[in-house]
């Protein structure tokens, strides 16, 4: 698997994000008078309130290109899936991230890019209809380095990089029903088992991979353990809190009122 970096791809991610049902009035945020200045001094609920133009209005990418992107890439984990759970750890891993390091970007990268395909898998009976998906899974090839992307075509039966997007182009790619079983965006156990191939992957293939993915996947890899440990954790502490409510909850047969 070769890495592939995209500094605009929340924008793919926010297009999509913007047929979601409108914010009502009191999910609305008030952007006047506001005296913040980084992208990591809002918290995960002021970002779930914060739309794509309320980012823009804030960090205008003509003057603070980095907040800018840092911020839309910290809204889209706050609203990623309907588990709070998973949004609140990225988040939490993301914030105080330094998005210079090639493996923190590629890897915010590439969840996003997995919520992206997410979305094109359960809003239709049909991978296909979404033309901006299949764009995505050629792009994906079309970066890979030339003797990667010759080995890849090769594999699959192509004799060209041409004769394969005509392909995809034209291919009806059915939904999986598992993936049509999908509670929402993105389900932690599917997000999570993607990881947890590629990782497998890697370490059977990474000695024939680009020096390139030899040299950050390790690193990207090790951020992902973080955050599926944080999230075991903290699934594990609420169902703790929730076992020992429901425990106290049960009434005593002891107690006996006469």
């Amino acid at each position: 698997m070769e890495i592939t970096t995209n500094s605009s791809i929340y924008t793919a991610i926010t297009s999509l994000q913007t047929s979601s049902k409108a914010k009502s009035e009191t999910d609305s945020f008030t952007i006047s008078n506001n005296e913040k200045t980084q992208a990591s001094d809002y918290t995960y609920d002021e970002y779930k309130k914060l739309s794509a133009k309320d980012i823009n209005e804030i960090f205008p990418w003509d003057k603070m290109p980095h907040e800018n992107e840092k911020a839309h890439k910290l809204q889209l984990l706050a609203t990623l899936s309907p588990d709070e759970t998973l949004n609140q750890v990225l988040f939490d891993q993301a914030k105080n991230a330094d998005f210079n390091d090639i493996s923190t970007r590629n890897f915010f990268d590439r969840t996003l890019k997995t919520a992206e395909t997410e979305k094109a898998l359960i809003s239709g009976n049909e991978f296909a209809q979404s033309e901006e998906a299949k764009l995505g899974i050629i792009g994906m090839v079309q970066t890979l380095p030339s003797e990667e992307r010759d080995k890849f075509l090769k594999e699959q039966g192509f004799d060209s990089f041409g004769e394969y997007v005509k392909y995809i182009k034209n291919a009806k790619i059915t939904v999986d029903p598992l993936d049509k079983e999908i509670d929402g965006i993105v389900d932690a156990k599917t997000y999570f088992k993607f990881y947890e191939t590629s990782k497998n992957y890697f370490k059977e293939y990474g000695k024939d991979l680009s020096e390139y993915s030899q040299k950050y996947l390790p690193n990207e890899f090790a951020l992902f353990d973080n955050v599926k440990n944080e999230y075991e954790k903290r699934v594990s502490q609420n169902d703790s809190m929730l076992n020992q409510l429901t425990y106290n909850s049960k009434p005593n047969p002891l107690e006996i009122n006469i």
